[in-house]
């Protein structure tokens, strides 16, 4: 399969369009191609639906990372719009009742249950990933001893497959 807009053109003149000339300039191209010149087009190696599936996962992680990144943007604005910061997500739940805004007066009730559903949320993400970085790892280190020679070692593998959580 040919991209159509593969097809050189000389951008500085109008030309005629019709599917015979098409035909004869794609001819034209693919008997260059055959004839050693690699850069008339490049060739697309489809991957195969297992190579695929494995790509699923690792952007099902990195949509994972983003919106926990989301989520800790904004519990973080959702506490500076009441002049208030908080240096650690993880310590959360301990400084709920801790956190006062400038008078001294407590967090709105709105405002503390929103903040609560968006940590709700985040701890979610975080559970989620963490589970997903471990499969990704634990299906990549099958995988790997499936094709790898004999006598690979584990520590190798993992050296292969970073993952950031």
């Amino acid at each position: 399969m040919v991209d159509s807009s593969a097809i050189e053109v000389n951008r500085r003149r109008r030309r005629a369009k019709s599917d015979g000339l098409d035909v004869r300039k794609l001819l034209n191209m693919l008997m260059r191609y055959a004839h050693g010149e690699r850069q008339v087009w490049q060739v697309v190696k489809v991957p195969s639906v297992e190579a695929e599936d494995h790509r699923h996962l690792h952007r099902d992680l990195e949509t994972l990372k983003q919106e926990r990144a989301r989520t800790t943007t904004r519990i973080q604005g959702l506490l500076s719009s009441q002049g208030l910061r908080v240096t650690s997500l993880t310590k959360l739940p301990e400084q709920r009742e801790a956190l006062r805004l400038w008078d001294g007066s407590p967090i709105p009730p709105g405002l503390r249950r929103r903040v609560l559903r968006v940590y709700a949320h985040h701890t979610f993400l975080i559970r989620t990933a963490v589970s997903f970085a471990s499969f990704i790892l634990t299906t990549s280190v099958e995988r790997r001893l499936n094709t790898a020679p004999l006598g690979a070692g584990s520590t190798e593998m993992m050296q292969d497959h970073p993952l950031h959580v």
